[in-house]
């Protein structure tokens, strides 16, 4: 201790004020770079190579997975191969879920039969499915840990 106290002529008051600026400071820059993830959502299942590809993520089970717009991440690509992967960037740690579904005639929505179950293939984070509905999001839900890029499979049926 008394090295450290008189480290470069420092009293432990300003020693221990120097230590504690060092370590807010360090701890800011790694929750920084904590705090953006990326998630790559491996999607299988695809029902040959026509239309888009929509994968959304959902934050919490407001929304999910039906009201898009509640997502707070979404993209929507061409199917180019009947496995295809689609990778998110700037995620939070913290617990998510993934809905995706193959747009086949690339209207942009999700077509549904007169009973309102959908005609596209869909599918969920965890493989969850609903019973006489949507999946819910606590069946869906996984966590985002802290990684270069996390990666998590989607089945469409």
């Amino acid at each position: 201790m008394s090295i450290f106290c008189t480290l470069h002529g420092k009293s432990l008051k300003q020693s221990s004020l120097l230590l504690l600026c060092v370590c807010a400071f360090a701890c800011t820059v790694v929750r920084g770079n904590a705090c953006a993830e990326s998630l790559t959502v491996k999607v299988t299942g695809l029902h040959g190579t026509v239309g888009n590809l929509q994968v959304m993520v959902w934050k919490g089970p407001e929304g999910f997975p039906t009201d898009p717009q509640k997502a707070v991440a979404h993209k929507v690509v061409p199917v180019s191969s009947q496995h295809m992967e689609v990778t998110f960037t700037g995620l939070a740690r913290g617990s998510y879920a993934v809905a995706a579904y193959h747009d086949v005639n690339g209207n942009g929505k999700l077509d549904r039969s007169l009973l309102g179950w959908p005609v596209e293939p869909v599918g969920a984070s965890n493989g969850a499915t609903g019973v006489m509905g949507p999946p819910k999001f606590k069946d869906a839900v996984f966590e985002l840990q802290p990684s270069s890029n996390q990666a998590i499979g989607v089945t469409l049926k």
